[in-house]
């Protein structure tokens, strides 16, 4: 079985996660004893995983590709500032040495995002 939390799991929150999933395995004691860490670049081989019991996806991927093969339990309440509980938020960045711009200045900007 294969438990994985790769989405949000940094050097900055994995003490957090590794203490969620001590939580939850202890309500489940058959269930892995460690989070995995093993799917970090390949997310997809995770979620599609046959011996998956539990892992972290955004909204995007549950709806689309996941959709019929892994099944909701859950939502994680992050509590981060100025987010109300139950909603999730992202934020643009542009490299730290840019010069700031107003907004619609980045209509033409090269846009990056993650794998989801």
């Amino acid at each position: 079985m294969i438990a994985a939390f790769p989405m949000y799991d940094r050097p900055e929150t994995a003490a957090a996660h590794d203490r969620l999933w001590a939580e939850v395995r202890a309500r489940l004691p058959w269930a892995p004893h460690r989070l995995s860490r093993a799917f970090d670049d390949d997310l997809w081989a995770l979620w599609e995983h046959p011996e998956l019991l539990l892992a972290v996806s955004c909204g995007l991927p549950l709806r689309t590709r996941l959709a019929g093969k892994v099944r909701l339990v859950g939502s994680l309440v992050n509590d981060l500032p100025g987010c109300p509980r139950g909603h999730y938020f992202s934020r643009i960045v542009v490299p730290a040495d840019a010069a700031p711009h107003p907004l619609p200045d980045y209509a033409r900007a090269r846009l990056a995002y993650n794998q989801s």
